[in-house]
């Protein structure tokens, strides 16, 4: 029962909320600014709660992990109106309206990918805030070695860099074609998935040895062969038969060989992460499911992925 109230419930809520909320967005986003402006607030708020969560996580107090989270969230977002007007003055929105072509969103959407990869001030304001991290640190941290330091400080700037990535993409397939950012939550969902029920009902009957003892002792070999078998099935019947990556074959491939994979890699990062720093979740703002980060780890390496693929499409 408590299982249920704490965990199952809650997630299922969740779920159903952030379903309700973004489909029908996605929806008007090319009909509507009204609906531009709630995935702005919603990409904007998402991102500063990860970023906020990631700080405290590597133990800044409240009183700089809260700022800090909202100044970055808001020197890195809010020039996306740049992205934005580029979309709407190239594609001029009427166009965009009226074509319900799968290669046309996709190209408008590899495009600006594009234009994101290029964008070397969010490196800047990224590395600018690792420093600040770093100088925070050498106040407050005393007994740490300079390898480590200079360990951490790179380790967030990854991690920064990786979310803002995954977000941005999650933000402009609301607008463009929001099959994308379904894809991008369905394929860690459903490694989460396989690799649970793997777990539950073979863990240890086939390989006695732990998956990632070091990362993540609870993980089986087991429960990784479901994750990859079952996401690969069911990526594979979305991929092709939504035809997303429109004549491409090459992308459609690589997304179901190693999406899944990128969704693995995704958990053990971020929970490389917490047993670095110490702790279980990134926050209980979720209860039993954690913090936001902590369900969201394996979508923002999958969101990275297609971000990746997107620019060399």
């Amino acid at each position: 029962m408590n299982l249920l109230k704490r965990r199952i419930i809650p997630g299922l809520l969740f779920a159903i909320f952030l379903f309700a909320t973004l489909i029908p967005v996605s929806i008007f986003a090319p009909f509507h600014y009204q609906a531009r402006i709630v995935a702005f607030l919603f990409g904007f708020t998402i991102l500063s709660i990860l970023l906020y969560e990631l700080f405290n996580a590597n133990r800044l107090k409240k009183y700089f992990s809260i700022p800090l989270a909202l100044i970055t969230s808001s020197l890195m977002f809010f020039p996306l109106n740049a992205f934005e007007l580029h979309i709407l003055n190239t594609s001029n929105l009427s166009s965009i309206q009226k074509i319900q072509n799968g290669s046309t969103q996709f190209q408008e959407l590899s495009k600006t990918m594009k234009l994101i990869g290029a964008d070397w001030q969010s490196l800047i304001i990224i590395l600018t805030v690792s420093l600040i991290f770093f100088a925070i640190e050498l106040q407050t941290k005393i007994n740490i070695s300079w390898k480590d330091r200079l360990s951490r400080v790179f380790i967030l700037f990854i991690s920064i860099y990786i979310l803002q990535i995954s977000i941005k993409f999650f933000y402009f397939s609301i607008l463009l074609n929001y099959w994308y950012w379904l894809i991008m939550i369905i394929t860690a969902v459903v490694s989460d998935v396989g690799g649970f029920i793997g777990g539950k009902l073979f863990s240890k009957k086939w390989i006695n040895k732990p998956f990632a003892p070091a990362i993540s002792p609870k993980k089986t070999w087991e429960g990784f062969i479901f994750s990859i078998s079952f996401g690969i099935l069911v990526t594979s019947g979305l991929i092709f038969g939504l035809d997303l990556f429109p004549h491409n074959i090459a992308l459609k491939t690589l997304f179901v060989a190693f999406g899944t994979l990128l969704a693995v890699i995704g958990d053990l990062y971020f929970s490389y992460l917490k047993r670095m720093n110490g702790i279980k979740d990134y926050s209980k703002i979720l209860l039993d499911h954690g913090g936001v980060l902590d369900r969201y780890d394996s979508v923002s390496f999958v969101g990275l992925f297609m971000f990746i693929l997107l620019v060399f499409a």
